[in-house]
């Protein structure tokens, strides 16, 4: 699939607003149309741990990694920060992504 051309480059920071998490953009592509036939870009986000809280928590999914799909409007995008060279990052994870 082509990445969209509306779409925010690989490696720029987003906050996920259901995960409340921020993340890296690692790949992009379109997904439906809405209801004036715009196609929606779906983005796929690799989630950073949240360390906002040091205290003991059980829930481990505040405490991995791990990839979402995430509609252009489900996130807020850090466009004043530039893009994190997401290909170095991946390498660092051993090329997984």
């Amino acid at each position: 699939m082509d990445f969209p051309k509306e779409g925010v480059p690989v490696g720029t920071l987003v906050r996920s607003i259901k995960k409340d998490r921020l993340g890296i953009v690692a790949d992009a592509f379109y997904g439906d149309l809405d209801k004036n036939g715009k196609k929606i870009i779906i983005y796929t986000i690799l989630l950073i741990p949240d360390r906002r809280d040091f205290s003991y928590s059980s829930d481990l999914e505040s405490e991995r990694l791990f990839m979402v799909n995430e509609y252009e409007y489900d996130i807020y995008a850090y466009l004043m920060i530039p893009p994190l060279d997401f290909e170095t990052i991946n390498a660092s994870l051993g090329g997984v992504i």
